[in-house]
């Protein structure tokens, strides 16, 4: 579960636009991370509700066990790094 809060120029965009828009600012977290370090800027893109279901190391409830979740399995390693191919909004 993401939390988009948007800017008051995104809120205006049709539907599409602001949900590229927040699709963009997703990634431009991630790279910024990757290169600083920090991760909590990117675990404060999830909900204070937000879930984390992942098949290698469990389900993460919540913004703390999100991030603890971040901290013990990507920042180790420093960077995340995935292309995009392709996206659907639905």
């Amino acid at each position: 579960t993401i939390a988009a809060e948007m800017t008051s120029e995104e809120a205006h965009l049709p539907v599409r636009s602001r949900l590229q828009a927040l699709f963009n600012r997703y990634l431009r977290t991630k790279d910024a991370c990757s290169e600083s370090g920090d991760w909590s800027a990117y675990a404060g893109l999830f909900a204070e509700s937000g879930l984390v279901d992942h098949h290698g190391f469990g389900k993460f409830h919540g913004r703390d066990q999100i991030r603890r979740y971040i901290s013990d399995s990507i920042a180790p390693f420093g960077t995340m790094f995935f292309t995009v191919d392709w996206i659907a909004f639905d």
